[in-house]
């Protein structure tokens, strides 16, 4: 059985799955945090989470684009405010207490290019490979089979051996 698990487990990796979601994080505070805007460029499905770094009241505002949020106000270093960005698209926010020229930025969302559609090459490898995946698990099974048989003729020797004993 272990060989089939194994078999399925490297097709599973060789269709290539889902691409893998990212987290970017932004510090969020009045001054200080590498100016009064802040932008990032992520791909459709990463997350931003922006992390206060001061102790003053701020919010995380949408303002244009595709994506619509708000943090509601939060307060005190270490507070946090994540969004997932599902479309692609330029967003523009803002902490709405101290303004777009004081604190804002953009999050540009880039759409991942298409998965690569498999080649008849591709599917024949994941054919011998479930394959061998069975063709191992079949083996291993007759093993343990012939195992079994040695044992239960051991068995009926000793039996045998005992009643002719007697």
């Amino acid at each position: 059985m272990r060989p089939l698990a194994i078999g399925i487990a490297v097709g599973t990796l060789l269709i290539g799955g889902s691409a893998w979601a990212a987290t970017v994080d932004l510090d969020w505070c009045l001054s200080g945090c590498g100016g009064p805007n802040i932008d990032a460029t992520i791909s459709v499905g990463d997350t931003v989470r922006w992390t206060w770094t001061d102790s003053l009241s701020h919010t995380v505002d949408s303002v244009t684009g595709p994506a619509t949020f708000s943090s509601g106000l939060r307060t005190g270093v270490g507070s946090q405010f994540s969004q997932t960005f599902t479309q692609a698209g330029t967003s523009r926010y803002e902490c709405v207490v101290h303004g777009i020229g004081s604190m804002g930025g953009t999050i540009t969302v880039v759409a991942l290019p298409p998965p690569p559609v498999p080649t008849l090459a591709f599917w024949w490898q994941v054919t011998l490979l479930l394959l061998l995946a069975g063709v191992g698990a079949f083996l291993v099974s007759r093993r343990k089979l012939a195992r079994e048989r040695t044992r239960t003729d051991r068995t009926t020797r000793t039996v045998c051996r005992s009643l002719a004993a007697r």
